[in-house]
């Protein structure tokens, strides 16, 4: 621009505009500087989460992937941006995990939860929870799939070990704080089960009491409970639905209510069941705290984990909603306070040396034992960094979960398989120690094992046995007895004594007493049969020569001239020779009630007692 035909005038004014802009940019500079900061700690935050996030688009190609989800599927970040996520999908949930995001897609549904397998680099798999969000451009187009994804492996064993403890599931109902319940499907509707907390939080002694009224009695508005019965009716459920409730005292408060219709086979309403939490207190105070940024807000919120930032003193600044739970406290209650508060007396001296090795750059992932708001001793699990504030000073991000169930079951676990060892090594020694042959069968007649002594007597070791029925180790004579007797007891179920007979090692024949009887797995069904025997030759040998060495005597006495009697301490006769009979003329019956020394042999008891 040829500024020679400028006037002065002209001249100053484009001046002042000049100068002008270059305050303007220098402005943008420090708006610029503010941002470009702020989003270095929400990318901080974003690529050192403990949980994995991707961001995706609708045919799954990966747009973007935190630090944490990369590093836990064994990828680096260049290795999935850019590519179909399907290839970390396991191949068995990959179909369902293909339908889910078309559906979601689809019906343009806002938030979705599921779970599935995914499989790392090096083909291990893992159990994940995922969160999905949808973005939308101007015209409504879906944008992008935003993901928050979870590891829950863990979660899954304990889950599946505690999924035996049916009665701790139904102690832990009767404990919580959170209301449950059941009521007819009518739309005034009768309640027909409660828990405890519920009757606590509408103020109500007794069940008693509080059955007595109508489920719509304790709305505020009617119309919220005419939409409420709507909303159910038309959809099958409700869920986190917010109310105004009344107690029995007349006060009005806030309750958020989940409630599913519970239908018989013919898809006919039987009761509704559902949960109501008292969220008065929480609505107060969300309503005074301000409104957070974007972006931070949705990680931060949508956690499951808790969160508390605090700085470098160990003040708390900020707690997520998970992270009050956690312990039982309200945000309110823990702004502004030391973190110390929060750990169990016996931990408090390990916080100060924490901050000083977290404050030094070293990143902690521990387990300590903490104290909720009640008193309750609880473990936590704690990831622990250093975090940068808005301020631009150093604080603290920890990331908190209770793992005191999962800490509890495995011990459980552990004391259980402790106690099942030792039954077992003492089972398997008295079983061994045991002088009778012992065996056992599965439902289906095949040997599983026998004992020391079944070896030694039959020849048979308890790993040769295994497997095999009664026909391919027995003849047919023997083995068609020993299997007609196993089916009569698995049908029969009462236990079996009998006499047969087996063929030892030796080849000998040997005559043996059977005692079988059933045994049960862990559901009540009949999983086999075991059995012992008593060899019992010997003694029907021993028997047999009593016998023959008795006739062989009685046919001596009997033919002697002598005269031979038995008698007892009493003179009670108790045997007469025949030659006895014949001298004194009388049979032998007729000596049964006969003493001897009375009727016969006073004169000779007297003689005997005078000398």
């Amino acid at each position: 621009m040829d500024y020679s035909t400028f006037t002065k005038q002209q001249l100053i004014a484009r001046l002042l505009e000049a100068d002008k802009q270059l305050k303007d940019l220098r402005g943008n500079d420090k708006i610029l500087d503010r941002l470009i900061k702020s989003e270095e700690r929400y990318i901080d935050l974003y690529d050192n989460s403990p949980d994995m996030f991707f961001s995706v688009d609708t045919r799954g190609k990966v747009l973007s992937v935190n630090k944490t989800g990369a590093e836990q599927l064994g990828y680096t970040k260049d290795e999935l941006v850019g590519k179909l996520v399907w290839p970390v999908v396991h191949k068995d949930d990959l179909k369902f995990v293909k339908q889910k995001i078309a559906e979601i897609v689809k019906t343009k549904s806002l938030r979705s939860e599921l779970e599935f397998r995914k499989v790392r680099k090096d083909g291990s798999e893992l159990f994940v929870h995922e969160r999905t969000q949808l973005l939308f451009g101007p015209q409504g187009k879906i944008t992008e799939i935003r993901i928050n994804c979870r590891d829950i492996t863990a979660r899954k064993v304990i889950q599946d070990a505690l999924l035996k403890e049916e009665e701790k599931y139904r102690t832990l109902t009767e404990n919580l704080n959170i209301g449950i319940y059941r009521t007819s499907p009518q739309k005034n509707g009768h309640f027909i089960e409660v828990n405890p907390a519920l009757l606590k939080m509408f103020g109500y002694k007794t069940k008693d009491d509080l059955f007595t009224h109508n489920v719509s009695d304790l709305y505020m508005n009617p119309q919220e409970r005419e939409d409420f019965f709507n909303i159910i009716s038309k959809k099958g459920f409700v869920k986190n639905k917010e109310l105004k409730l009344k107690r029995a005292s007349g006060q009005v408060f806030t309750a958020e209510v989940s409630t599913v219709i519970v239908r018989d086979g013919n898809g006919k309403p039987l009761f509704y069941d559902g949960i109501v939490e008292d969220i008065s207190e929480r609505r107060n105070a969300e309503e005074s705290m301000r409104e957070k940024e974007k972006q931070y807000q949705t990680l931060f919120s949508l956690s499951p984990s808790g969160i508390m930032i605090e700085d470098e003193k160990g003040i708390i600044l900020d707690v997520n909603p998970a992270f009050c739970d956690l312990l039982g406290y309200k945000a309110k209650e823990l702004l502004g306070k030391r973190v110390h508060m929060l750990s169990h007396p016996e931990a408090i001296e390990q916080v100060d040396k924490n901050l000083k090795l977290i404050l030094a750059g070293e990143r902690l992932k521990h387990i300590e034992k903490s104290i909720t708001k009640d008193g309750t001793p609880i473990f936590v699990e704690l990831n622990e960094r250093i975090f940068s504030l808005p301020n631009g000073k150093t604080g603290i991000i920890c990331i908190a979960e209770n793992i005191t169930q999962r800490l509890n079951a495995e011990n459980q676990l552990k004391l259980e398989h402790n106690k099942s060892e030792r039954l077992r090594k003492f089972n398997e020694a008295l079983f061994s120690a045991t002088p009778y042959p012992i065996f056992y069968k599965d439902s289906e007649g095949r040997y599983l094992g026998c004992n020391n002594a079944f070896t030694e007597q039959l020849g048979f070791r308890s790993e040769e046995i295994k497997g095999k029925t009664v026909h391919q180790l027995w003849p047919s004579e023997m083995a068609d007895i020993y299997h007609q007797k196993d089916l009569e007891l698995l049908k029969n179920k009462r236990k079996q004594v009998y006499e047969w007979k087996i063929v030892d090692k030796n080849g000998e024949p040997r005559q043996v007493i059977y005692n079988k009887d059933v045994f049960y797995d862990e559901v009540g069904n009949v999983a086999g049969l075991v059995g012992a025997y008593m060899d019992i030759t010997d003694r029907i040998q021993a028997e047999n020569a009593l016998r023959e060495s008795e006739a062989k005597y009685r046919l001596l006495v009997e033919n002697i001239t002598d005269l031979i009697v038995k008698i007892d301490p009493n003179g009670k006769f108790l045997y007469v020779s025949p030659s006895y009979c014949e001298l004194f003329g009388k049979r032998k019956k007729n000596f049964s009630d006969v003493n001897l020394c009375h009727r016969f042999m006073r004169p000779t008891r007297w003689l005997l007692k005078k000398h």
